[in-house]
């Protein structure tokens, strides 16, 4: 290499080969520290000589090494490469900007590179061998996971990160008329929420108006109603009490009661894992027609809850998951993303459906930025050049606000100069820090437990308790987690009141009276009381809630 090309902090093959097993993603497991990397430490002499391209021949040939590495994985990343040569032509003499070239290339290749590590020995499953699909084609193994795979719990917890799209999920009644009886399907969302979305669909009424009745043919949805049914549940009010709800906490808080009861009456399993769609549609279709069930016969249609043979409902849209990770790594957001997945793999689809589709399978936006984004940002923040946060805002395509946040969210309370004094003190371990108080202030740890007890208890908000300490909301929430008898500030909150309710309440004591006089409330009327009552118990109504305090079982 020439010696000018030492200025970016260059590295050999052999550095490279050092690289690529030390960048480390949404969960880090081990330090990322540039010069350990290979990068070497900040050039004093470092000269930006006027009209000089920065297009430095190592951090080329460090991409075109990807391109190919990706090839032979066959993974496509053209939308990558057209964003990073976009950048290394629109900023050929910013130094940060290489940079963010260099440690992206070297982020996604890790990132392929242990994707394919976890789904390449082979395996025998209780099935023996992997069967072919429906179609009569092979899948090589790694396409897809069936459990009882080494791996398969690994990378069913994280799938984002191994890049598995979907899943094929079993539902089994054990409670009669239709016990043993077996239901397949796809999601892209975990065995959980797609059940939630059947209790659903199984409780909408039929027909119009306020009066109309549940009337459902639907084999899988009578056995729901079956289970919701024996387990005290009203089908015919609980749909309209729940559509009522929707986007509130208690609303979560019942479809998880109802889930429970589901859950309790139902086998839930996820029994594979894809990479795509396509492939997750063919073997659930191979399930409803070969299943064997527990009587001996064959298949899920006539002897299941099937309606019909699975992966036969519609053309479902398979996206480019790496190379849209990829471009993540280079701070494009999802809008120019959508445009650029559309233009170069010819991709109809709707922004609304793209998005959804990546908060399906990624679990959220944040998880992804998480995963592709943060070891960029940490790596710029460590490296010996010592970029100021202008600097690394201006790189990654943020604002200083969002950057911000991202740094707490990401570090447990820690911003950019705790960061950079961190990295100067020689702690460059990141992976699994405590959780940071904005500084440690003696006049917070002064306070009584007793008063922050009471705080909580009585519904006083993180903002008016700082604005009468003086000190931030930011900082007053991160005091509460940080105290071990307290903990997250509104879960202890609700705890505490359900404690106090249950002691009153077996003393007969007025339900209102107990929210004015023990967290200084003012109910407007008897149904807020009740709506109070009933989100603190989730699952219960507010006759049950009396019925079972007073009898000291609540």
């Amino acid at each position: 290499m020439g010696t000018g090309n030492k200025d970016f902090g260059s590295c050999t093959n052999k550095n490279r080969r050092n690289i690529r097993g030390n960048i480390e993603r949404s969960n880090i497991n081990s330090t990322l520290e540039p010069e350990k990397m290979g990068f070497k430490k900040k050039n004093s002499d470092l000269i930006i000589k006027s009209g000089t391209l920065f297009m430095k021949k190592e951090i080329l040939e460090l991409k075109d090494e990807l391109i190919l590495f990706a090839k032979a994985k066959k993974v496509d990343l053209r939308g990558y490469n057209y964003v990073w040569g976009r950048i290394a032509d629109e900023y050929p003499n910013m130094l940060i900007n290489f940079k963010l070239l260099e440690y992206s290339a070297l982020v996604v290749e890790d990132y392929i590179k242990k994707n394919n590590a976890m789904t390449t020995n082979n395996f025998k499953n209780r099935y023996g061998v992997q069967v072919t699909f429906a179609n009569g084609g092979n899948l090589r193994y790694g396409d897809y996971l069936v459990k009882g795979d080494p791996k398969f719990d690994i990378i069913l917890n994280s799938r984002a990160k191994y890049g598995y799209a979907a899943i094929v999920y079993m539902l089994k009644s054990n409670l009669t008329p239709f016990k043993n009886l077996a239901y397949f399907g796809l999601s892209t969302n975990k065995s959980k929420e797609r059940a939630m979305k059947h209790i659903i669909a199984a409780i909408a009424p039929h027909g119009y108006g306020p009066e109309c009745k549940y009337v459902n043919f639907v084999k899988l949805h009578r056995a729901i109603i079956n289970v919701l049914k024996y387990g005290g549940i009203n089908v015919n009010e609980e749909y309209r009490w729940l559509k009522s709800k929707v986007g509130t906490k208690v609303y979560e808080e019942r479809m998880e009661y109802l889930f429970q009861i589901l859950n309790e009456h139902f086998e839930i399993e996820t029994i594979e894992i894809h990479k795509r769609t396509y492939t997750a549609r063919l073997r659930e279709k191979y399930y409803t027609i070969n299943y064997i069930n527990d009587d001996g016969s064959v298949g899920t249609v006539e002897n299941g809850l099937n309606e019909i043979q699975g992966g036969s409902d519609g053309q479902y849209i398979e996206l480019p998951l790496i190379d849209i990770g990829a471009m993540i790594s280079l701070s494009v957001k999802p809008k120019k993303i959508h445009r650029l997945i559309k233009k170069f793999y010819l991709i109809d689809v709707a922004y609304e459906t793209f998005s959804e589709r990546i908060r399906h399978i990624w679990e959220g936006y944040s998880e992804v930025l998480e995963l592709f984004l943060k070891p960029i940002v940490e790596c710029l923040i460590k490296d010996d050049n010592d970029f100021n946060f202008n600097e690394i805002c201006n790189a990654v395509n943020r604002d200083r606000s969002v950057l911000r946040k991202y740094l707490k969210v990401w570090y447990k309370g820690r911003t950019f100069p705790i960061l950079k004094s961190m990295k100067k003190q020689g702690i460059l371990d990141w992976s699994d820090l405590p959780l940071y108080v904005e500084e440690e202030r003696p006049e917070l740890r002064r306070i009584s437990l007793e008063l922050w007890d009471r705080w909580a208890i009585e519904g006083v908000s993180c903002k008016k308790i700082g604005e009468q300490l003086g000190f931030s909301e930011e900082t007053i929430r991160q005091t509460y987690k940080s105290i071990p008898e307290l903990g997250d500030k509104q879960d202890y909150c609700n705890r505490r009141r359900r404690e106090i309710i249950r002691k009153f309440l077996a003393k007969d004591r007025d339900p209102k009276e107990i929210m004015i006089e023990k967290f200084k409330m003012k109910p407007k009327d008897t149904n807020s009381v009740k709506t109070f009552y009933e989100r603190l118990f989730a699952g219960m109504s507010f006759e049950e809630i009396i019925k079972k305090a007073k009898k000291g079982v609540l």
